[in-house]
């Protein structure tokens, strides 16, 4: 009975220690030498009203005046620098994420409302367009878009088989159409 007390004290004086230890050199750390000077810079967030389009899903931007967000349910805001508005999308669909090149070239991907195939849409500066993209028989989804320019953009997520199997799915933009970038699903497995 004594050597189990006696054990029981020991672990609880070393975890004590352990603790001290830990919160003497995170002070220590913490100190800063008086003769270096610290500079810290102001943030000041604003808080602004907006129609409530729900969860955003993707937030992107070129300037500080060219701000883009996109929610989970198909909608648009857009911030020029002073003030939020809503840009209407060009069909229902859930957007997973969106890229900003210009004011006149915004770029989403995500979900038509059947949620079986993708959906991207493209921005022109005045409206929002269904752009034709490739589908599969199974299905797909896209999941992210990383513009590069104009003529270089991708799309990634997944395209699924007869089995609900899921393969990686890399689509390209080359200023012209999308096409599938042949990959290797299975390298490294």
């Amino acid at each position: 009975m004594t050597w189990c007390k006696y054990r029981a004290f020991s672990q609880c004086l070393a975890l004590t220690t352990l603790l001290l230890l830990q919160l003497t050199l995170v002070a220590q750390g913490q100190e800063l030498p008086s003769d270096r000077a610290v500079a810290t810079a102001s943030v000041t967030f604003e808080f602004v009203t907006t129609r409530d389009i729900g969860a955003i899903g993707s937030l992107a931007a070129d300037s500080e005046t060219d701000i883009w967000a996109a929610s989970f349910d198909s909608a648009a805001l857009h911030f020029n620098g002073s003030t939020w508005g809503e840009v209407p999308m060009a069909k229902a669909s859930r957007v997973n994420k969106l890229a900003v090149l210009s004011s006149t070239n915004i770029w989403t991907v995500g979900q038509s409302m059947t949620a079986k195939l993708s959906q991207i849409q493209h921005f022109n500066g005045s409206v929002w367009s269904v752009v034709a993209s490739p589908h599969f028989a199974a299905g797909e989804e896209l999941n992210s878009i990383k513009a590069v320019s104009a003529h270089n953009i991708f799309a990634v997520g997944g395209s699924f088989d007869g089995l609900g199997n899921r393969t990686p799915l890399v689509e390209h933009f080359n200023g012209t159409g999308w096409s599938v970038v042949s990959n290797a699903a299975h390298l490294g497995r």
